[in-house]
């Protein structure tokens, strides 16, 4: 795991917060003091001081006081990590896309019929094998039991997860 992840980590879950990204996006345009970051909002001050505790946790914000007053603004070095980790993403993700129009190309262009050869026989001694090794699996047809020959039990193919 990259040394950043815990930070990544952090941001993204301080981020899941709808009112904590439009602090965020508030302090794209500058500096703000909490009240005015809490003013658009219809949150009492403690609630709005727990988003910016979350957000300065996280170190997304950076506080300073001046007198009375806490200014916040944004932390540019957080940000920066979280748009390589997206770019990286994006990157690895149009990669993926490319692949796939590759092969969605491949599978719709107009390929020439294949010449058919006549179908080959195997050869008697591996014939018998294939029927002795599966004789004993198959049941004569009854009102239990169909005609079809069913696969041997463990043997079936896991289907594959995405």
């Amino acid at each position: 795991m990259p040394p950043h992840a815990s930070h990544l980590d952090a941001a993204f879950a301080a981020l899941a917060d709808p009112t904590r990204r439009a602090i965020v996006l508030e302090l794209t345009r500058g500096e703000r003091m909490a009240s005015e970051l809490g003013r658009p909002f219809a949150l009492s001050q403690p609630a709005i001081s727990h988003h910016l505790r979350v957000l300065e946790e996280a170190k997304l914000i950076h506080r300073r006081a001046e007198g009375t007053k806490r200014i916040f603004r944004l932390e540019a070095e957080r940000v920066n990590e979280i748009e390589t980790w997206l770019s990286a993403l994006r990157v690895a993700l149009e990669t993926n896309y490319a692949r796939l129009d590759t092969l969605l190309e491949e599978l719709c262009s107009p390929h020439p019929p294949p010449e058919e050869d006549p179908p080959q026989e195997d050869p008697p001694e591996e014939r018998q094998t294939d029927e002795a090794r599966t004789h004993h699996n198959r049941r004569k047809p009854g009102p239990r039991h169909s005609a079809v020959p069913r696969a041997p039990r463990g043997r079936l193919p896991r289907p594959r997860r995405n």
